[in-house]
């Protein structure tokens, strides 16, 4: 790999403490979904393409970082949230905000190859 850059994490925030749903048996308040298929130079393009994506949420950079990234807050129409991460090459499953945005892959017998969209 080579220098550092950056997706989101998508998280479902889990609001009821008890049940077998609960954030009690769950062991944790954000449940992981996937990594988005937006893919970023920097962590202020990262957040440059959240707030475009999401003028009805807080800014992404308003609270500032945790533990080196940013956390967005959790929408209340699809309880989820986003954290920005640096990019492990981890497969990318959500869509991004905007379809267009997505990756282009190329799959052949034995290979494949994805271009990445690098989005501000």
């Amino acid at each position: 790999m080579g220098k550092k850059t950056y997706v989101f994490e998508v998280v479902r925030v889990i609001h009821d403490k008890d049940g077998p749903n609960g954030w009690i048996q769950k062991r944790g308040k954000l449940e992981h979904v996937g990594y988005m298929d937006a893919h970023f130079k920097t962590l202020k393009d990262a957040c440059s393409y959240y707030n475009k994506h999401n003028p009805h949420m807080r800014r992404l950079e308003e609270h500032g970082k945790v533990r080196g990234c940013y956390l967005s807050d959790w929408d209340v129409t699809t309880n989820l949230a986003y954290i920005t991460r640096a990019d492990f090459e981890v497969n990318c499953t959500i869509p991004p905000f905007d379809p267009a945005d997505a990756s282009v892959v190329n799959i052949t017998d034995s290979s494949f190859q994805i271009s990445y969209k690098w989005l501000k």
